[in-house]
């Protein structure tokens, strides 16, 4: 590698570990890995996160938002939403951030999040009380 790594080179290093991660999977059916952040220092050094879980567990983002659900008036862990013409999945909760729930949305592998207050009104608006 040259002296200093380029964005496009750690995005393809990105990508082959994903592929070898992959691999690996076929062979623990019911396990999650995923790469997560990379931290690129000065002096040329990089490091990725390496994210699992065991089959039957859950994400920190998955028990987190489990834990201030109910008293926060969040519908449960799960439940499908359609926010702007698409359909997403609520998966999860970022406790520190603005946007702070995490959903995932159908159909693809990408997840975007939104405000807490967006969500419980998208929710009211689509279940309202019989």
């Amino acid at each position: 590698m040259s002296n200093l790594a380029t964005v496009e080179q750690l995005k393809q290093i990105r990508a082959e570990l994903d592929a070898a991660i992959a691999l690996i999977l076929k062979g623990h059916p019911g396990m999650t890995l995923v790469t997560g952040n990379c931290k690129y220092t000065h002096d040329n050094s990089f490091t990725f996160k390496l994210e699992g879980i065991l089959p039957g567990g859950k994400s920190r983002e998955a028990s987190d938002y489990e834990m201030v659900a109910q008293w926060r008036g969040l519908p449960p862990l799960g439940t499908p939403l359609t926010i702007s013409g698409r359909r997403v999945v609520i998966v999860g909760l970022r406790n520190r951030a603005k946007y702070d729930i995490l959903v995932a949305i159908e159909g693809t592998d990408k997840r975007t999040c939104y405000k807490s207050e967006d969500i419980k009104r998208i929710w009211a608006e689509q279940n309202p009380p019989a």
